[in-house]
């Protein structure tokens, strides 16, 4: 059980590696295009914004304070 939940752990992990390094790229990319970092990051949240349609500026605001 514990090699179970251990796998899970690395799984999720890589999850979220993967997550960040796309994440970046994206924003690196937009920045190359001549976007400033900050107008490119708040480009890349409003796009993931649009893929969690449960996810409203509220509650976003309200899970980050």
């Amino acid at each position: 059980m514990f090699k179970k939940a251990k796998k899970l752990g690395q799984e999720a992990i890589l999850y979220w590696y993967y997550f960040i390094e796309k994440y970046d790229k994206r924003i690196d990319n937009l920045i190359a295009g001549g976007v400033k970092k900050k107008t490119a990051t708040s480009m890349v949240y409003q796009e993931i914004k649009q893929l969690l349609l449960e996810i409203t500026d509220v509650n976003l605001h309200q899970k980050n304070s």
